[in-house]
């Protein structure tokens, strides 16, 4: 069923537990890492606004409209990436902005400037128009990725440690890295953008996790990048492929939980400067 729920561990406790009335805004609420973002501040407290392709989607959207707390809690608007503007009503009121929504891609696609990276870098820019333009917002949390920071083909030595000093600069369109060139850019546009505006009433944080893996709330991301990329490593590799993705080596991924994902976010909306 559309809206079935999966199980996912323990409610989520923030460390601030006066959540009530504060408006948190998720981009790409209804993606597989959005619809864990929504149920995480659903079950902390939150009021959440996402935002959605089509609010009209009924049966794309019952799963998000059927989480606990989501009738009294949750309202949902329509906006588009790459149209200036379309995320000001969601933003407008919010406490905080969580920006998931970007495409993804496990296939090599015919079009990556149109697919991937315009709407990367385009939608992030957008939405930190809207959040520059706002009134309320105090925080914006950007759901970066891990491949913005380690490249295909790094030369560090062995037991090197990756800080926000390092950018990965080797994808390229040439070498078919199309996704991760995309979070690459759309990252370096956040902090561009950042220091071009100068915010004093607003802030950024980025977090960059590895490949999220974990249970599907909707059964409409059975063909999510994370959940297609596990099915190719089991059947091409086995096992001895899984331990790479977690004990490192050229080839290897990091690897986040979509639970866990959901839960780094939220202790960001707090602590604020």
């Amino acid at each position: 069923m559309a809206g079935d729920i999966a199980p996912t561990g323990t409610k989520f406790t923030p460390t601030n537990p006066d959540t009530s009335g504060i408006i948190v805004t998720v981009t790409g609420a209804a993606g597989y890492l959005g619809e864990h973002l929504v149920k995480t501040l659903l079950e902390a407290g939150y009021t959440v606004r996402g935002t959605v392709r089509d609010v009209d989607d009924l049966e794309r959207l019952q799963c998000l409209k059927s989480l606990p707390g989501a009738p009294e809690r949750l309202s949902l608007f329509a906006a588009n990436l790459l149209v200036p503007g379309s995320f000001d009503k969601a933003v407008e009121g919010a406490t905080y902005v969580l920006h998931s929504a970007s495409p993804v891609a496990l296939e090599v696609v015919a079009d990556p400037e149109g697919t991937l990276i315009r709407p990367a870098v385009e939608g992030t820019q957008n939405v930190l128009t809207s959040v520059h333009k706002s009134t309320s917002v105090r925080r914006v949390v950007l759901t970066g990725s891990f491949r913005s920071i380690f490249g295909l083909g790094d030369d560090h030595p062995k037991g090197y440690v990756y800080t926000e000093e390092d950018w990965n600069d080797k994808s390229s369109l040439d070498n078919n890295q199309g996704y991760a060139l995309s979070k690459t850019l759309a990252e370096r546009a956040a902090w561009a953008f950042v220091e071009r505006v100068s915010p004093t009433s607003w802030d950024m944080v980025v977090l960059n996790p590895g490949l999220i893996f974990g249970p599907l709330l909707s059964r409409y991301h059975t063909d999510a990048f994370s959940v297609q990329f596990f099915k190719q490593t089991i059947m091409l590799s086995g096992r001895r492929k899984i331990r790479r993705l977690k004990g490192g080596g050229a080839g290897a991924a990091g690897v986040t939980e979509t639970v866990g994902s959901a839960r780094a976010a939220a202790p960001a909306l707090q602590n604020l400067r």
